[in-house]
């Protein structure tokens, strides 16, 4: 799934069809993934997502169903083999949904979004800083 990123801000699409016995019953065409790079602001956005059981949340009205962190980034990956899923969910679909995801993360808001988390983290981090220092200086006493 990992490919090499040329451009280290770019996200990267890519789709997978199912294998015929997958969309049995089901009719969609498979699966839609982002490669999203460290260097990209949506990555601090999208680590936030993540928990010991996996990935937590949605976006574009998309369960994210597959994510993979690597040394330069992460994947994140839906499927379409839902009971909800069915043959409008071609490959046209597939890679209007990964355009759309893609557009989401790569939005003016996200980047607010990414922003007021950094503020936040610099001010909690400015908070322990000056917790410690009383500390310190309490042991200094």
């Amino acid at each position: 799934m990992k490919t090499d990123i040329k451009n280290k801000t770019e996200i990267i699409i890519k789709t997978i069809q199912h294998k015929p016995h997958m969309s049995e019953g089901v009719g969609s065409w498979g699966n839609g993934y982002l490669e999203i790079p460290k260097e990209h602001f949506a990555y601090d956005y999208l680590i936030c997502y993540i928990d010991d059981w996996g990935f937590n949340g949605s976006l574009c009205n998309e369960d994210i169903t597959y994510h993979r962190e690597f040394e330069d980034g992460i994947v994140i990956g839906f499927d379409t083999l839902h009971s909800y899923n069915n043959e409008s969910h071609n490959e046209k679909w597939v890679l209007a949904k990964c355009n759309e995801i893609k557009d989401y993360l790569s939005s003016p808001e996200r980047l607010k979004e990414v922003i007021n988390l950094t503020l936040r983290e610099i001010d909690d981090s400015k908070m322990k800083i000056k917790k410690l220092k009383n500390k310190l200086k309490k042991l200094r006493e």
